[in-house]
């Protein structure tokens, strides 16, 4: 996996403080943008996106 953040759809500079690692896939996130990417770990490619604005409200 060799992309660029902007490849993926992250274009906020300095603002992707968010990462995840699971068997098949790669989770990142810019601050102040409730949607995290998620890439295949072996093919670099965008796999889809998903909603986190009510996931990591906090109480």
């Amino acid at each position: 996996m060799g992309e660029k953040l902007t490849d993926l759809g992250l274009t906020a500079a300095n603002m992707t403080t968010g990462i995840a690692v699971t068997d098949d896939y790669v989770v990142l996130n810019e601050r102040a943008n409730n949607k995290a990417v998620y890439v295949n770990a072996k093919t670099g490619e965008v796999a889809g996106t998903i909603d986190i604005s009510e996931v990591c409200k906090v109480v």
